[in-house]
């Protein structure tokens, strides 16, 4: 699979394209994700090419899911054979599942 990245074409396997300008390779990319909150990574994806091609992947919506999993303490589970999510679906799904539920074991406010 071929990925815009930055200026330049990037692989999958790490091949750049011709373009001599600098761009974020595709592995440098699955490095920063993991280590952003879920929307700063969305905001990355926004200005960051490589990001942005990342995101219309199904491994771009694990590691969000598995991320919003970590930052709002719910529970996310893969198939172990398929690598899917428990429930079915997709990964962009479960996200948008695990979105809705977000909010279920925040700490109270002062207010309340």
């Amino acid at each position: 699979a071929s990925f815009v990245m930055g200026n330049g074409a990037s692989s999958a396997n790490g091949d750049a394209g011709a373009s001599s300008s600098p761009a974020l390779s595709f592995d440098i990319a699955l490095e920063i994700l993991p280590h952003l909150d879920v929307r700063d990574s969305a905001r990355a994806a926004t200005c960051c090419a490589a990001l942005r091609d990342l995101q219309r992947s199904d491994l771009w919506w694990k590691l969000a899911s598995e991320r919003l999993g970590t930052e709002a303490r719910l529970y996310v589970s893969a198939n172990a054979k398929t690598g899917k999510p428990t429930n079915g679906g997709t990964w962009k799904d479960e996200f948008f599942r695990l979105w809705a539920a977000r909010g279920v074991w925040r700490e109270p406010t002062m207010d309340e």
